[in-house]
């Protein structure tokens, strides 16, 4: 994973939710992934998709998708700088 800019960590809640008609109510929650932390825009696209693969691949004939709803964090400086430290030296031993 490289990145060109300074990361910018975002929070989101993932839930699968089916968009058939086998529950009674929309949206039917199929599985809670709980929150994810990522590094930036690219980071969570990839994530995502991991995601939805990985579900897919156990729940071939199930309609779902994949909603991600940002969680507002606050980031001390100092938490940022760590955040960036880390993603530096995955950059340089990976």
């Amino acid at each position: 994973m490289i990145f060109n800019s300074i990361p910018k960590p975002i929070m989101f809640s993932i839930k699968i939710v089916s968009i058939d008609d086998r529950w009674p109510e929309p949206n039917h929650v199929l599985k809670d992934c709980g929150l994810h932390l990522f590094a930036d825009e690219v980071d969570k696209k990839e994530s995502i998709t991991v995601i939805t693969n990985e579900f897919f691949y156990d729940n071939k004939n199930v309609e779902f998708e994949v909603q991600a709803e940002e969680v507002f964090i606050h980031c001390s400086s100092y938490a940022h700088d760590c955040f960036i430290e880390g993603i530096k030296y995955l950059q340089e031993n990976y």
